[in-house]
């Protein structure tokens, strides 16, 4: 482990910078914990569930407990909520911001952004918050329904109906307090206090999945486009707005309404009725999208949706159209395969969409030529000198560019490694053999390009341009295939396990499992396949195949090694390690969509899915330390400049004594350029200071 110390006094302008060895816990050969990191979407890509903004603080929340907060909605910044349960509701009680989700999960933040995590021991998620003066209300599954007085002890209250709850508010009709639960079917129930509770008539057998109180009324949206609105909670009067499809959200301004949902943005505007804010006719529209949340802020209105999306509506004037305006500008198309070449990361996917990166941080989109808009691309392989990438109908791209690092010295006098133009590819489209067929598997053997794909498809190059199709025994769709300097194998469904010596003749071998088999890879000498339902087979001979146990039912996509751990992905976000490919323990990570391709360049592991995921993770420890300048700029407040690597995570620590240390914020490096500026805020701070930097792993 690495430290250093400053030395520092209020009345300097500057301190003087030292570094501090000493002795590691961090011993060679342990593997560190999975911290994972966002690289695509930007600045996340979990669903923004719900919104809230309160005391200048823009709150969002997700899957997997993430928690994302900003002051001016284009730099969010992950808190750690202390859990990894999924979060679905926000509100703001007594001074702290609260949110509910799985299974009984409640996290709170004060004003210093400090979280405390209660568990009230339920298997029900609590899908909604509401909020009064003096009492905090969770609805959720099977009817559960807590509440308290003070957001630390809550209390489940009993109820006459086993409804399963997706939301509640609080309103003031005729300034007389009432809390309004809705759920599937139509169900409501309203209560003066939160604890005593009356279930109401229906009227609609639509599934209502948000409740509001907003310019003195309550409004409800849910499934097939259901609006209603009420002045009491109990008497509802339907509104037409135009909308089909399920609606999750509602929010409103002083002249505007908007409701929101699945491919939804409707909104309302004085006398004009309700507009489509989706189409094309609009000059801004929105992106179509499904949408989760809403609010207004007092200026614009801020939509979020699926895989970290958040859209802004802004008006000139009350009389203008709404412009809509996206906050990021991430690709968000599915990703279907990943490869680590020498120098670089590259991941294909829907639209003919190729990403490479030099360090799995900072992803580019390649130029593609153009083809029909629906090819899919699926897979992707080669090797230092020529990258191949195929898909749906037959498709086969080629770049033969050198995929090499490109050194430069920076203007402040630093080296960086760049490539040239996104790694400087140029692709170009190859004919297959006709009729064409669906392309997954890419693998090299020796000299020689191999293929797989649909009806038992294997197609062998050694020159990438013609392509000469091999007899199988089988007609499952090969999905997977890979080699090593003895043979090669390839895997599909109905599992389907085919092995050669020379990529031409092809013998098809016991799988014991009729499971679809969907990727399969040569890794430190040995052969692991995975697949559906959470199949993971190992070989060393490529005949015989071992069932292991994964311990999970997920889909496995893909399967990789660091050199001293294996990794396999799946769906609904699924990460597994293992050292011996026997023994498999749960890697979860911060997500939970699905992950189809991983990838490793020593340094990091790269996963990535469906709707653009592209997560990272350090695998080896940086071998800098962290070392910073301190800049006070008044009495309370200083600036700290840090530099180390990125995705460095560290411990900023001070002392008087340089004896007693207190242990300070957990910071991020994140930027690609290995820095980050921080302000510190103490109140009453000694005149003079030591801080040291001590490294997380």
């Amino acid at each position: 482990m690495l430290n250093t110390i400053t030395k520092s006094n209020p009345r300097q302008l500057c301190a003087f910078i030292f570094t501090l060895f000493i002795s590691s816990a961090c011993l060679r050969g342990i593997e560190p914990l999975l911290r994972w990191r966002w690289s695509n979407p930007s600045p996340h890509g979990n669903n923004v569930v719900d919104l809230i903004h309160t005391n200048g603080i823009y709150f969002q929340v997700g899957d997997r407990g993430q928690i994302h907060t900003s002051t001016d909605k284009q730099t969010w910044t992950h808190r750690e909520s202390g859990t990894r349960k999924a979060l679905r509701s926000l509100c703001f009680f007594r001074d702290r911001t609260f949110t509910s989700g799985e299974e009984g999960v409640i996290v709170s933040a004060d004003f210093n952004l400090k979280f405390a995590l209660t568990q009230l021991n339920t298997a029900d998620w609590l899908e909604g918050l509401a909020c009064s003066s003096d009492t905090i209300v969770a609805v959720g599954d099977n009817a559960a329904i807590y509440s308290s007085s003070d957001g630390t002890n809550w209390q489940r209250q009993a109820v006459a109906f086993s409804d399963w709850l997706r939301s509640v508010a609080f309103g003031l009709p005729g300034n007389k307090p009432v809390f309004v639960a809705v759920g599937e079917q139509g169900f409501v129930a309203t209560s003066s206090n939160g604890v005593l509770w009356q279930r109401e008539s229906a009227f609609t057998t639509a599934d209502l999945n948000r409740v509001a109180w907003l310019r003195g009324q309550f409004w409800v949206v849910g499934d097939q486009g259901t609006v209603y609105t009420s002045s009491d909670g109990r008497r509802w009067t339907k509104v037409i707005t135009g909308a089909t499809g399920p609606l999750n959200a509602i929010a409103a301004s002083a002249d505007s309404m908007i409701v929101a949902g699945d491919m939804e943005l409707r909104q309302h505007q004085g006398v004009a009725g309700w507009s489509d804010e989706l189409s094309t006719f609009n000059l801004s529209p929105a992106p179509g999208t499904t949408y989760l949340s809403a609010l207004h802020d007092g200026a614009t209105f801020v939509v979020g949706g699926r895989a970290g999306l958040l859209v802004e509506g802004v008006k000139q004037n009350s009389a203008s159209e709404t412009s809509w305006l996206q906050l990021d500008s991430s690709p968000r198309s599915w990703l279907w395969g990943l490869k680590s070449f020498p120098a670089a990361f590259i991941a294909v996917g829907d639209k003919r969409t190729i990403l490479t990166s030099a360090n799995g941080i900072a992803w580019t989109a390649e130029t593609v030529p153009a083809g029909a808009n629906d090819d899919v691309l699926l897979g992707i392989g080669g090797r230092t000198n020529l990258a191949i990438s195929v898909g749906t109908s037959g498709t086969i791209l080629l770049s033969r560019g050198e995929l090499l690092p490109v050194v430069s010295t920076n203007l402040d006098g630093t080296i960086s490694t760049n490539l040239v133009d996104s790694l400087g590819l140029v692709w170009e489209q190859v004919s297959p053999p006709q009729p064409p067929q669906d392309l997954q598997g890419v693998a090299t053997f020796g000299d020689l390009l191999v293929l797989s794909g649909s009806t038992g498809t294997i197609l062998t190059s050694n020159d990438g341009q013609t392509w000469k199709k091999q007899i199988t025994p089988t007609t499952s769709f090969l999905s997977g295939v890979d080699a090593s300097p003895a043979g090669m194998v390839a895997v599909g469904r109905d599992g389907t396990i085919l092995t050669s010596a020379n990529a031409v003749l092809w013998q098809k071998r016991v799988s014991n499992t009729t499971n679809w088999i969907y990727r399969v890879r040569s890794l430190n000498g040995k052969w692991i396949a995975v697949g559906e339902g959470g199949i993971l087979l190992t070989s060393t001979d490529t005949v015989f195949w071992k069932a292991q146990s994964s311990g999970t039912k997920a889909w496995l996509n893909d399967v990789c090694w660091d050199g001293s751990t294996f990794f396999a992905v799946g769906t609904q976000g699924t990460v597994l390690k293992s050292s011996d490919t026997i023994t498999w323990e749960n890697a979860c990570a911060i997500t939970g969509k699905s992950l189809t391709g991983a990838a490793t360049d020593g340094t990091r592991l790269v996963t990535v899915g469906v709707e653009g995921v592209i997560l990272r993770s350090r695998i080896r420890q940086p071998s800098l330390p962290i070392v910073f300048v301190r800049h006070p700029t008044n009495s309370t407040q200083t600036m700290f400049l840090f530099g180390g690597e990125t995705d460095q995570r560290f411990r900023l620590d001070r002392s008087v004594d340089l004896q007693n240390w207190s242990i300070g914020p957990e910071l991020d490096i994140l930027d690609p350029s290995g820095t980050l500026i921080y302000e510190d805020s103490t109140q009453n701070a000694p005149e003079r200071q030591f801080f040291r930097g001590v490294t997380i792993h």
